[in-house]
């Protein structure tokens, strides 16, 4: 059977023909609804903001105030008096406890030996030697070693004066002494230093020359009346030389020489003891300043610590934290008791930034801050400092920075998470 297709004034068409032609359009159809499809921009939810690509280097740190100290006790005690609790806010010089020292331990009594000496008779030196013993003690020191006994500040400053007036009278004795001392002519005019080694070369030269000579010695027998064990006549060097010999001169110049050299050795003491003694006055001055500090600046603490030990006192002004002690407690030297932290300025160090970040990062750069905890607040710091030192972490070489906020938030604790934006 043959399909065929009139149309108006034309012929017939073959079916071949048509079915191409459908064909060509629904292809055409087809790919012009694609098309539209794909022109068609999808609709953004309304009221979304675009989110920013952030630009720059991000860390992550942990907040710290801007100081800190561990307390520790500088003599061993119990606890008499406790003035601060935890949380409490302390000024600088504050007394936070005062300590007692222990009782010193009974020491045990000295061990004593019998030591053998051969001793002779004053009444008669023919008759031989004799045996007898000499008993000789060495103290035994207390169990523990002798405690540092603990000292109020008042206590400490009336030592320290004592100190002071003692170094001064140091120093006068000791330049009374250098004063009246005869210092060899040839050695005048220069220092004691270098009078000594000028002495010193003059004696070994004065040896050198003398040794071809030391054996041209008087030899001759001397009677022996004191030791029956020696001979009769032993035969000694009598360390004499004959008057004009060569032997004779080079023997007064060794014995001149060293005449010189134990003056010049005793001079350079005297001149040590008063340099020892101006330094004891310049320690203990120090000392009573420190401890005299009205003001109690920290600059003093140490030597307030140190000195007036039966008291624990703030360097400077803080906030009590970790005290964890009752009265009775006993503590011991070195041990630390609290901590003492400074809130009012706060940084954040970070230990994310390798040796190929840091090189970008200057001092006085700034930073954006967040928290996790404390989220919608962003505040403001700049790079304090970049440590000099290195540290591995996870296979890297990584430098700690420290990030000085310039603001401060009454949420913000020790030890919080912070995100660094460092910007380009």
């Amino acid at each position: 059977m043959s399909l065929t297709i009139r149309t108006r004034g034309k012929g017939t068409m073959k079916p071949r023909i048509l079915l191409l032609t459908i064909l060509t359009t629904v292809a055409a159809l087809l790919a012009s609804g694609c098309g539209a499809a794909a022109g068609t921009p999808t609709a953004k939810p309304s009221g979304a903001a675009p989110t920013p690509t952030p630009s720059g280097m991000t860390a992550e740190g942990r907040l710290e105030p801007v100081r800190y100290v561990s307390l520790s006790p500088a003599a061993n005690g119990s606890i008499t008096n406790l003035l601060a609790a935890e949380g409490d806010e302390v000024q600088a010089g504050q007394v936070i406890l005062q300590l007692q020292s222990p009782i010193a331990p009974k020491a045990p009594p000295p061990t004593c030996t019998r030591i053998p000496i051969m001793r002779h008779r004053l009444w008669n030196y023919r008759r031989p030697p004799f045996l007898t013993y000499v008993q000789q003690c060495v103290p035994v020191e207390a169990p523990g070693g002798q405690p540092q006994t603990a000292q109020t500040l008042e206590a400490a400053q009336a030592e320290a004066a004592v100190r002071l007036a003692n170094a001064h009278q140091a120093v006068h004795d000791a330049q009374d002494q250098l004063d009246g001392f005869d210092i060899p002519a040839k050695f005048s005019s220069m220092p004691a230093a270098d009078a000594a080694h000028l002495a010193l070369s003059d004696l070994q030269t004065a040896i050198a020359e003398f040794e071809p000579y030391k054996g041209d010695s008087v030899q001759g027998l001397r009677t022996n009346h004191n030791y029956s064990w020696l001979p009769n006549h032993p035969y000694v060097d009598t360390g004499y030389y004959k008057p004009g010999d060569l032997a004779k001169e080079y023997k007064k110049k060794v014995d001149s020489a060293w005449v010189d050299y134990r003056r010049v050795v005793t001079w350079l003491g005297m001149e040590s003891a008063l340099e020892s003694a101006q330094a004891d006055v310049a320690q203990a001055q120090k000392d009573v300043d420190a401890l005299q500090d009205s003001s109690m600046t920290e600059s003093t603490a140490g030597a307030r610590a140190a000195l007036a030990s039966a008291e624990l006192r703030a360097p400077f002004a803080g906030t009590i934290t970790n005290l964890d002690l009752k009265v009775g407690d006993s503590v011991a030297t070195g041990k630390p008791l609290a901590t003492l932290a400074d809130y009012s300025s706060w940084v954040v160090k970070t230990t994310d930034l390798t040796e190929n970040d840091v090189v970008n990062i200057q001092e006085g750069e700034p930073v954006s801050v967040t928290f996790d905890a404390i989220p919608g607040q962003t505040l403001d710091g700049t790079v304090e400092s970049v440590a000099q030192n290195y540290a591995q972490k996870q296979g890297d070489i990584v430098y700690e920075v420290t990030i000085r906020l310039a603001d401060k938030l009454p949420e913000m604790r020790w030890g919080m998470t912070a995100k660094l934006h460092f910007p380009e």
